[in-house]
């Protein structure tokens, strides 16, 4: 059995832990409103830049240029969003049903996508 010492030693540890991840939990809460509010600021720049291509698609022959055309699609566009610090392990709590790029490739391969 443990000494009352050690216990002690290991309720502080345990508290300055708990410590750590709340500041490290807040420094992120802010990075994320901070990356929200960017996007949120550029909303209206790609709403403008929309209405600018979709008027310009209108106004052109479609013949004139090759990114013009309807075409059917060959290839598919994989957008992997991942996280460059630690804490990941709730992103993977909150989507259980992504994939693995590595596994998706692999299965696209299979199934000739």
């Amino acid at each position: 059995m443990p000494s009352l010492k050690d216990l002690r030693k290991r309720i502080n540890s345990v508290k300055k832990t708990k410590q750590i991840t709340s500041a490290m939990r807040m420094v992120a809460a802010a990075k994320l409103r901070r990356a929200q509010a960017d996007i949120i600021a550029a909303r209206p720049y790609a709403i403008k830049t929309n209405e600018v291509l979709i008027s310009l698609v209108t106004r052109t022959n479609p013949d004139m240029h090759p990114l013009l055309r309807v075409r059917e699609p060959k290839r598919c566009v994989i957008v992997v969003i991942a996280s460059d610090r630690g804490l990941q392990g709730f992103m993977r709590f909150l989507q259980p049903e992504l994939i693995p790029p590595g596994r998706f490739l692999h299965q696209a391969e299979q199934r000739q996508i």
